[in-house]
């Protein structure tokens, strides 16, 4: 198993259709596929491991975001979308 494809899987678990740099969920993935240890890995990293195996995946939408860092100056930050998207309720299902 890649990351890409735990990745994949947490997202739709979480219903959630993109991640990006600072998300807490890319820490989970990571100890995931670790078989949940991050091996003292800092989860800074962790999240860019996670996002360095997005990038390769054609499952995932690479988008650059403008975030800011901690003094407030802009920076680009990288997104990635679940190219599929989670699975959600119907307009149909909601009524």
């Amino acid at each position: 198993m890649r990351i890409a494809d735990v990745a994949e899987r947490v997202m739709r678990e979480r219903d959630l259709g993109s991640v990006m740099y600072g998300d807490g969920v890319l820490t989970d993935i990571y100890s995931q596929f670790h078989d949940g240890r991050r091996h003292g890995v800092h989860p800074l990293l962790a999240m860019a491991k996670v996002l360095n195996a997005l990038e390769w995946d054609d499952r995932f939408e690479k988008t650059i975001i403008r975030g800011h860092d901690r003094s407030g100056k802009p920076r680009p930050v990288r997104c990635f979308r679940l190219k599929a998207g989670p699975q959600t309720n119907t307009q149909e299902e909601n009524n």
